[in-house]
C-alpha cells in the first residue's frame, strides 16, 4: 500500500495497537485479540521477542501491520522486508526515512525532551 494511503488512513482511524510482550505467542494473541476488536493497525515492537516472524505472520492479514522501537537501517529492512507498512522509532533516526520513502513505507520518527528546572531534569 502506498504510504500516503496508509497514512490517510491512519488518521481517519486514530489509533494504532502498540504491541509489547515477553513472547511472540503473546504478541499474536494481543494483536488478533486487538483486530477481533476492530483495529486494522497493528504495530509490534522490536522488544517482541521475534518481532520479525509476528510481523510477518499478521502482515498476512487485513491488517496494516508495522514495525515499532527501530533504531537501526537494519531492522526497518527486515521488516519491510517481511511486510511491515509502517516503521516507529523513539527517536529521530534521520537514516530510516531514507529507508522508508524508498520503499514507500510510511515511517514514524519520534523525539523525547526532558525539561530542565533548577539544573536538574523534570520528570
Amino acid at each position: 500500500m502506498d504510504r500516503t494511503k496508509l497514512v490517510s488512513e491512519l488518521y481517519a482511524s486514530r489509533l494504532v495497537a502498540v504491541v509489547r510482550s515477553k513472547t511472540a505467542d503473546d504478541a499474536l494473541a494481543l494483536a488478533h485479540a486487538a483486530a477481533e476488536g476492530g483495529i486494522k493497525f497493528i504495530e509490534i515492537t522490536f522488544s517482541v521477542p521475534g518481532a520479525l516472524d509476528v510481523i510477518k505472520e499478521l502482515s498476512r492479514k487485513n491488517l496494516h501491520v508495522g514495525a515499532g522501537t527501530v533504531l537501526a537501517p537494519q531492522q526497518a529492512e527486515r521488516a519491510i522486508g517481511v511486510g511491515a507498512q509502517f516503521v516507529v522509532s523513539p527517536s529521530l533516526e534521520l537514516n530510516l526515512i531514507g529507508i522508508c520513502h524508498t520503499a514507500n513505507i510510511a515511517c514514524f520518527p519520534g523525539a523525547s525532551t526532558r525539561i530542565v528546572r533548577e539544573g536538574r531534569a523534570a520528570p
